[in-house]
């Protein structure tokens, strides 16, 4: 027996979501995210939800200068042949608020003590080069909806492990957005 007369729960409006991958076959380096017709068809998608995740953020580490206001933001983790500066930053972050979007915002995991990229695989994620980037997200007045770390890492980390890694991103959210009524959500 199904009793319809009350709803037991409710789906969020802008249940539907559209998403940015930061894959190197995906292109989005070079999109052109100030483009008013990406702006308008994100706003006709509303209510709903940009993810800016996916694989290609697992391994994309980020400018370690994003919270330095007198840097140009651009110095990047050496060796790496790619990273998230300042300028492509600021191109997603106005590219959300343009467009009226909420915005996920998917967190490189492969950080660790021992480096970065496939040596952090089941390794307790290291959360100085995101912690940097969202002090730039909070000088720059972007607040993300939520933020999710990792992309489908189910089968790289021990259950142990991967609730240590939310611990400190929820532990980090909560330090730097202290009121809860604005603090992201961990996704």
């Amino acid at each position: 027996q199904v009793n319809t007369d009350t709803p037991i729960s409710r789906t969020d409006a802008g249940f539907k979501c559209w998403n940015i991958d930061a894959s190197p076959n995906r292109e989005w380096e070079t999109r052109d995210l100030s483009d008013p017709v990406l702006a308008s068809l994100g706003r006709q998608s509303l209510p709903g939800y940009l993810r800016f995740g996916g694989s290609g953020n697992d391994g994309l580490p980020y400018a370690l200068d994003m919270s330095d206001a007198g840097s140009a933001g651009n110095r990047c983790v050496e060796g790496s042949h790619r990273c998230l500066n300042r300028t492509w930053t600021d191109n997603l972050l106005n590219f959300a608020k343009t467009s009226g979007a909420k915005l996920v915002f998917g967190l490189n995991i492969f950080v660790c003590a021992e480096g970065a990229g496939a040596v952090c695989k089941g390794k307790q994620w290291d959360p100085t080069e995101a912690k940097a980037l969202r002090q730039y997200m909070i000088k720059t007045n972007h607040t993300p909806v939520g933020f999710e770390l990792g992309n489908e890492q189910n089968t790289n980390y021990s259950l142990h492990v991967a609730a240590s890694n939310f611990r400190i991103l929820s532990k980090l959210i909560a330090e730097l957005w202290p009121d809860p009524a604005v603090r992201p959500k961990v996704i």
